[in-house]
């Protein structure tokens, strides 16, 4: 497989940094076609890259238990109730959930959420999933996990539970396991990155940033012709600003000795000396 480079000349700044920010994101899919070619056994999808027309596979045998136990016990969801998983292999949980792939614990209810007969590789939008279903006398329930493909340690999940579409489970599994891998027929890989939102406020302050700081200094320079130091925009306020941030340091932790000796009685002293 030929090694990538990637030239970075001639890149405007914030370019740049948008480059190299690239592999702190997740990626969510590598042009999967939304079914497998063929699945040698439960935890493997081969497929084809749709651009590349790349063979390539999933692989979660490592991160999924053939003991009947879950690989990934407890996990607490946003929505306040634990969460069992195990991508691949059917597991039990005494109390309620067997021979299941995901389970939910309610107080002391647990229901499953999925079996291995139903797990299916699919996508969802820009999203690689997989998608399990299982029936109980209550409702019929959908498990969605969708795969984030992140250059880190260890592959971890996540989930909100049911709290977007009830009966219907959402979770996240990031990290390598999550990758598609190359089976080795030569190509490259195309992938296209999943953003949250909070990496396009970050993106947002970044270009606030730059754009309050080029345009305040050309005018500085050419409208007020100033120089120096002082094209920097609001150079008076910039340079006090530690002042003000330790006056009022110390005016929060006067406050606190005040209220710690007794109250307002010694803590007028206290501002004297401030």
């Amino acid at each position: 497989m030929r090694p990538c480079t990637l030239r970075l000349e001639g890149l405007s700044p914030l370019l740049l940094s948008l480059v190299l920010t690239l592999p702190l994101l997740g990626v969510s899919r590598a042009d999967f076609p939304g079914s497998c070619d063929s699945q040698p056994d439960d935890c493997t999808c081969l497929y084809t890259d749709t651009v590349t027309q790349k063979k390539m596979e999933y692989d979660l045998s490592g991160v999924s238990l053939d003991n009947g136990a879950f690989k990934f016990p407890e996990i607490r969801g946003s929505d306040g109730y634990l969460y069992w998983y195990n991508p691949c292999h059917n597991s039990r949980l005494e109390g309620g959930c067997e021979s299941v792939i995901g389970c939910q614990m309610w107080e002391e209810v647990m229901s499953g959420l999925g079996t291995v007969q139903t797990n299916r590789f699919t996508t969802e939008g820009t999203k690689v999933l997989l998608v399990a279903r299982s029936t109980d006398h209550i409702a019929d329930r959908t498990m969605k996990v969708e795969l984030v493909c992140r250059d880190i340690p260890n592959t971890v999940v996540t989930t909100s539970g049911d709290q977007v579409t009830p009966y219907i489970y959402e979770f996240e599994m990031v990290g390598p396991a999550a990758c598609p891998r190359d089976t080795g027929s030569g190509g490259s890989i195309q992938v296209i990155v999943s953003v949250t939102v909070g990496t396009w406020m970050c993106i947002f302050a970044f270009v606030a940033l730059v754009i309050y700081v080029v345009a305040g200094v050309l005018i500085q320079h050419y409208k007020f012709g100033k120089a120096g130091k002082e094209v920097v925009p609001n150079y008076t306020f910039w340079t006090g600003l530690p002042s003000l941030v330790k006056d009022g340091a110390m005016f929060i932790v006067v406050g606190i000795k005040g209220l710690g000796s007794g109250g307002g009685g010694g803590s007028s002293g206290e501002y004297e000396k401030l």
